[in-house]
């Protein structure tokens, strides 16, 4: 049995892992990177709408694939008088 985790610990990797695992590093890097980008676009939208016209915003991704989502803001309700 020792000769066998030896042989195995020391002999050249599989071709077949090292493929998997660069293939999974680049689906990861793919991700984080496309990430990055998604969430500094979506900043820069949202401070460029901040200054640009008045009202306020929320910075979420929407269904229409929008980054910036003017928000209407809630008000208390006015006092009764009672």
């Amino acid at each position: 049995m020792s000769t066998y985790v030896n042989y195995f610990m020391f002999s050249p990797p599989n071709p077949s892992h090292v493929l998997t695992h660069s293939y999974r590093f680049q689906q990861t890097f793919r991700v984080e990177k496309e990430r990055a980008l998604l969430k500094s676009s979506m900043e820069q939208a949202l401070s460029q709408a901040r200054n640009q016209t008045p009202g306020y915003y929320a910075g979420r991704l929407s269904r229409n694939n929008n980054f910036v989502v003017p928000v209407v803001p809630r008000l208390p309700p006015p006092p009764t008088m009672e």
